[in-house]
Parts: C-alpha cells; structure tokens; sequence
C-alpha cells in the first residue's frame, strides 16, 4: 500500500514534468551528474530542481536510490518527451505495479513464514486455545466477576511483547481503562473471553491487529502477546 502510494506521487510528478518543463531544461537542471552544481536561475530553474529534490527522496522511501539505472531513467523520460517512448504509460504503470509488488512480497514473506510457523508451533502447546478467527490464548486466571462484551469498556493491568519477548507496550502495574470498540480485533475478542478479576494470555496474529503495517516498536506481521489482567468490565 505504502508503495503505491507513492508510486502515485512519483507519476503525478512526471505527469507535471511533462507538462511544465522541457525535456533539455529538466536534464539541465534536475539530472545533472554528481558533483555538476546546477545554477537556479529562474524561477523554472528552482522549480524544475525542487521537482529533482522531491523525485530523490522520493526514490529514496522506496528504496531504489542504489538500484536506479539513472541513464536508463532520463532516456525514459526524454523518449517521452519526443513520444519515441518503448513503453505506453498505462504499460509503465502496469510493469510497476507488479515490480514493486514482486519486491514488496520478497521483503514480507519470511516475515510470514516466521509468523505462521510461530502459530504453528504455539496452538499445539498445552492449555492454548484456538477461536475460529484465529486468536490464541490461555486462560491464566479464571475470574469471577463479569464478562465484558464488545460495547463495554474494561479496566485492566497489560503487558505487551513481541515472539522475542521484547516489550513494545505496558501499563506499567497500573490499571487502564479502554473501550473495546476502539482497540484491535484481538483485544477485542480476547477480553469477551474472561470474566472479571481474571487473567488471560493472548497470541494475536497479526491480521487481528496491524497486518503489514508496521507500528512504533512493532514490524509488519507480527503476532502480539499479551497479558492482561482484568481487573473491572464497566457495562454499557
């Protein structure tokens, strides 16, 4: 997704190229080998050289700074330019998507791989219990009280850590309060599985919780655990 989004910027911005520069002034300006200081003469000096700035770090979130054929890229735009082009643009756009969607698979599928293995492994362990959305857990510490549906809020104590044990988040031994309605799928499910005063441990698979997004402290397809401890279900 992230790519394609910017993939999107970087064809808006030929697309502007196309329409606001000639082919000659955007090699003159934007470019110019290594070390051949461009002179910002005009204001379509300073634009075309922005549009260079932005096309670089552009490359750069995508990764392809050090694998661009830079030669290849302004034969590809001058061709365009003079409509000798070996590629029509709903081919070009075609050829990237795939591209980027073959690299993008290349880079998240051992982390796929990791996590099914992980599941694998974990659901067979005693006392693991599977629902059928996929969540996992084990029940630490039945309670007593209430259980929690998916319109009430719950006061809990938590610890979150990834498969390697790294914690990315914790309340710390202090209790917090949260609306199930408003967290990830996993939690959600998870807490309607434990009555109040209980403790439970969850395994949430990552489509129950951030996918191929990744998270402050969390990579993309990352299985999530949690203990948490539940220590009121405030009815709604």
């Amino acid at each position: 997704m992230k790519n394609k989004i910017i993939l999107a910027v970087i064809l808006t911005l030929v697309g502007i190229l196309f329409l606001e520069a000639s082919g000659y002034l955007v090699y003159k300006t934007v470019f110019k080998k290594s070390g051949v200081e461009a002179k910002l003469e005009t204001s379509n000096d300073s634009m075309s050289y922005a549009l260079g700035v932005v096309f670089a770090e552009n490359f750069k979130q995508m990764e392809i700074d050090s694998t661009l054929n830079t030669d290849v890229f302004m034969s590809g735009i001058l061709a365009s330019f003079t409509e000798k082009s070996q590629m029509e643009m709903r081919d070009a756009k075609k050829f990237l998507d795939e591209y980027f969607r073959q690299r993008e698979l290349a880079k998240v599928e051992p982390l796929m791989k990791k996590e099914q293995k992980f599941l694998e492994e974990n659901k067979a362990k005693a006392g693991v219990l599977t629902t059928t959305s996929g969540l996992q857990y084990t029940i630490v510490q039945e309670g007593t009280g209430a259980t929690a549906t998916a319109a009430d809020e719950v006061e809990v104590i938590y610890d979150g850590t990834l498969t390697d044990g790294t914690t990315f988040d914790s309340s710390k031994g202090k209790s917090v309060t949260f609306k199930l309605n408003e967290v990830i799928p996993g939690w959600a499910e998870g807490l309607t599985l434990v009555k109040e005063g209980g403790k439970i441990k969850l395994y949430v698979p990552s489509e129950l919780a951030y996918g191929d997004y990744e998270q402050p402290g969390i990579p993309a397809y990352s299985t999530l655990i949690f203990d948490v401890t539940v220590v009121k279900v405030i009815k709604k």
